[in-house]
């Protein structure tokens, strides 16, 4: 039946002509969907058109059966030979289960082809042989009831009349749920082989067949096998009418669904664990649909309705006019987004999520969108600390005094910081990149040098010397020399620290100790001297005034010789004083009793706020049985150089806070004294050279290196020892045995 011909019949004029037709019209694209209808179709069909554009041919609420009954499973694949041998398909004769009845259509289809003979599409016609089909029908369905539905097919196919009872189950059920040997009368109803959770799903949809003739109703549920294997199925149950429209049998078809319910456990189960999620907005509802993932992400309950509106208000504020236009363009637009933006749930938790969307048309026209949302809060925070750490790294690389280079293992430089451009005097960075980092010295090292150090920093990691440098201008000075590598990483580190001051201070140091040394030489000679010719006349002067007190004399001699006597002793007791004073100055030590709180306390509150805006938290434990004696303003200054160093030496940390410990035992005999931190610790490849002179473990901290050497002095003139214990980046504890001073008469 040859209707339209012509390929034009899809461009815009078509739908008038399609309504001007007689018959329900169809036109079907290259694809197999849908491209047009008339107003007939929608009318035959019960459906809008809007609905039927752009989905599958046949493809409806409406189940298509054959004159024998069974189920045209593809409806599409009648028009399958259509583009190949150009023939039209006239009088194929089809069945539409509808809501109310069945419809017998003769159908009829013509393929469309351009000028250049190219497949446009095809063209489907429909004629109403319900009544003819039903006369011819009528006397053969009870006889052929039973052969309704080809045993060749490989969904399960189960006939029950509305009590439940099996009238029918093709080979495919048979073989599926090994009941092939057995008879039909074992089969009560689909009850029987379903899991009784799901027996009341099976109950409610063929009630619901049963009150909606023509209707299907799809269920999925769990069954098992005479081996009491469970499986899970997806059925489709229709009710069968007989010529009155009543519902008379229910017809289930299903097919095995065990893996796809798998997959899906495993995706949701991939979906929590990866705290994923999806979301989807319909075109024509506007409804947004969230996956359980994006409710537990959301901290909402599971089923809640959402609106997009509500969806916008979860984001941040500053976030939300992003979020808004992305899912605007997507839907306007097709525009596909993908972000990451800060979300705060409906219990108020502060999270970073990642969204992406994704729109699909059909024939241009938006049907959903569409997409997935991942918690990535872990991610962003671990992202935000690595940003910080380089920054960190950065502002300590650029702000240090001293000159740092980063090498390569070739020694080629291939990073500066400015003090390194200052101190060697170099224009700019770009001139010193890819220079051998030890072209600066003085004096270059020799191969057996090169070998030495090479081994060093192999055996330690580290390697430091003083060395002369010269700058680019030919000005010479003196450097601390650092070298640290990193093989793993391929690059090291040179650190260069000007310390020609402390070399001139050295020298000037050297020099003061030669003239101090020849001044207290003198001065010993000029008290001994100056003592002796003192006191040789005193003694003479006292032996005569003895003398004197003997003899008999007036009384205002008398008088005057008491006078001369006591002021002879003062001039002798001053002359005694000139000597210890000489003497003490050189031994610097006195005992007197100490007061540890007092002390302590004023150390503590004299560095607290020393480097840092936040105070280090200190304890003071003191055990203390009897008074102690020592030098109390040398015993200041040991203490205030740990504890201060404790301070200074502190280790940001966020697990812990940072302090500093001071425990005190005192006996008859000795004073023990522990310091205790949790700052960055000592290295133990420095620990032997900490209390040498200039020596400094950090050089990025502030000190001359002084500090713990004038202690180890002070406590050797106080007589007793110094014993330290350090774990790098964990902490260190001093130790201090300092015995009891006895009491000068």
């Amino acid at each position: 039946m040859d209707i339209v011909s012509k390929a034009d019949i899809f461009n815009s004029p078509s739908l008038l002509m399609l309504d001007s037709l007689p018959l329900p019209t169809i036109l079907v694209d290259t694809e197999g969907r849908i491209a047009q209808v008339n107003q007939l179709v929608c009318e035959l069909l019960e459906e809008e058109a809007g609905h039927l554009i752009g989905s599958p041919f046949l493809r409806g609420s409406w189940l298509l059966i054959r004159t024998d009954n069974s189920v045209l499973e593809a409806p599409e694949e009648l028009l399958v030979s259509s583009p190949q041998d150009q023939e039209a398909i006239n009088g194929v004769r089809i069945g539409l289960i509808l809501k109310k009845n069945t419809v017998w259509l003769s159908f009829h289809a013509k393929s469309l082809f351009s000028e250049e003979n190219d497949y446009q599409g095809s063209v489907v016609t429909f004629v109403d042989v319900t009544t003819n089909t039903n006369a011819e029908l009528k006397a053969s369905r009870q006889a052929s009831r039973l052969l309704s539905v080809p045993e060749h097919q490989t969904n399960y196919i189960i006939r029950t009349d509305l009590e439940g009872n099996f009238l029918y189950l093709n080979q495919a059920a048979r073989v599926q749920f090994d009941r092939e040997d057995e008879d039909e009368d074992v089969f009560r109803s689909l009850n029987y082989l379903t899991d009784p959770k799901y027996a009341i799903s099976c109950i409610k949809a063929a009630a619901y067949c049963i009150d909606h003739p023509g209707s299907y109703r799809h269920i999925e549920i769990r069954c098992y096998n005479n081996k009491r294997e469970y499986f899970w199925t997806a059925w489709d149950l229709v009710g069968i009418t007989d010529d009155t429209g009543d519902v008379v049998e229910i017809q289930a078809v299903g097919h095995d669904i065990s893996q796809k319910k798998r997959m899906a456990d495993l995706l949701g189960e991939t979906s929590q664990m990866a705290r994923i999620g999806g979301w989807e907005i319909s075109s024509f509802s506007k409804q947004v649909s969230w996956t359980p993932e994006t409710y537990r992400i959301h901290d909402v309950a599971e089923g809640t309705r959402i609106s997009m509106r509500r969806v916008i208000q979860f984001f941040h504020e500053e976030h939300q006019p992003i979020i808004r236009r992305a899912y605007r363009e997507l839907i306007s637009n097709g525009e596909p987004f993908d972000l990451s933006l800060k979300l705060h749930t409906a219990q108020r938790r502060e999270l970073w999520v990642r969204v992406i969307g994704q729109r699909e048309s059909v024939h241009g026209n938006f049907v959903r969108a569409y997409g997935v949302i991942q918690d990535i809060t872990e991610s962003q925070l671990s992202k935000e600390r690595i940003k910080h750490r380089e920054w960190l790294f950065q502002s300590v690389f650029n702000s240090t005094a001293d000159a740092l280079f980063i090498i390569d293992q070739e020694r080629r430089v291939i990073n500066c910081n400015q003090s390194a451009l200052r101190i060697l005097e170099i224009d700019q960075k770009e001139d010193v990149l890819g220079v051998d980092a030890t072209s600066f010295q003085k004096d270059p090292f020799t191969k057996e040098e090169v070998t030495s150090i090479r081994k060093a920093i192999d055996e330690t990691g580290l390697w430091t010397s003083e060395v002369e440098f010269v700058s680019t201008k030919s000005r010479v000075f003196w450097g601390s020399l650092a070298i640290t590598t990193f093989p793993e990483m391929g690059y090291g580190v040179v650190r260069i620290t000007d310390i020609t001051d402390k070399k001139k201070a050295e020298a000037l140091l050297l020099e003061s100790n030669q003239h101090l040394t020849k001044a207290n030489q003198e001065l010993d000679r000029f008290v001994y001297s100056a003592s002796h010719d003192l006191r040789a006349p005193l003694t003479s002067i006292l032996g005569l005034i003895s003398l004197a007190e003997t003899e008999n004399g007036l009384e205002e001699v008398q008088g005057y010789l008491q006078h001369m006597k006591k002021s002879a002793h003062r001039l002798d007791a001053f002359i005694k004083d000139l000597i210890y004073f000489s003497r003490n100055a050189r031994m610097e030590v006195t005992a007197e009793p100490i007061d540890f709180n007092d002390l302590i306390g004023g150390i503590f509150e004299q560095y607290q706020f020393m480097d840092h805006e936040v105070p280090v938290k200190t304890s003071l434990e003191v055990n203390q049985h009897t008074t102690f004696f020592t030098d109390q303003s040398r015993l200041h200054i040991v203490l205030g150089n740990i504890i201060s160093n404790a301070m200074k030496y502190r280790m940001n940390r966020r697990d812990a806070e940072s302090y500093v410990k001071v425990g005190i035992e005192v006996n008859q005999e000795e004073a023990i004294i522990r310091v205790e931190d949790n700052g960055i610790g000592i290295p133990s490849a420095h620990q032997s050279k900490i209390f040498e002179m200039f020596y400094r473990a950090d050089d990025h901290k502030p000190g001359s290196g002084l500090g713990l050497y004038i202690v180890k002095e002070t406590i050797e003139k106080l007589k007793g020892s110094i014993k330290v214990r350090s774990s790098h980046e964990l902490g260190t504890e001093f130790t201090l045995h300092l015995p009891q001073l006895p009491l000068k008469s």
